[in-house]
């Protein structure tokens, strides 16, 4: 492929994910302004943050595209829209990481049941309890 034959292709892919995040986006936000509202809705429905949230989504098409390697197909959807679908979920994952989407407020940690806690300086930018990850934590019972 030549680099013009790249290019152009790049230009097609693009124009049809933004195609795919405008028609599936009206489905997923349920007619909120806020184009991250299913993984903030559904963070707030399982006590984990969004990101995590959007880690399981981007992991189901990854296995698919990982399903067509090893298999030669997928059954469900053209391997063309898995991979347009992965990079509209790069795009919304980068948009949960953005300092304004970063939670405000304080928290109660479900990891190490420690109350109240400022959500950036008690997490990592994984949404990682800093706490748990640290070598001089022992039991939820430890929290202080």
């Amino acid at each position: 492929m030549t680099h013009t034959e790249f290019l152009a292709l790049v230009t097609s892919i693009r124009d049809e994910q933004d195609k795919l995040l405008a028609e599936k986006g009206a489905d997923y936000t349920q007619q909120s302004d806020d184009v991250l509202h299913n993984f903030k809705a559904v963070a707030e429905w399982t006590g984990l943050t969004p990101i995590q949230i959007w880690s399981v989504y981007f992991a189901k098409h990854i296995l698919a595209i990982m399903s067509y390697v090893r298999y030669g197909d997928v059954k469900s959807e053209s391997i063309e829209g898995r991979f347009r679908d992965a990079g509209n979920y790069l795009l919304l994952g980068e948009g949960l990481i953005t300092p304004a989407e970063k939670p405000i407020g304080t928290y109660d940690c479900t990891y190490c049941n420690k109350k109240g806690v400022g959500y950036n300086v008690h997490y990592d930018a994984r949404g990682r309890c800093k706490r748990r990850a640290s070598k001089d934590y022992d039991s939820p019972d430890d929290a202080t």
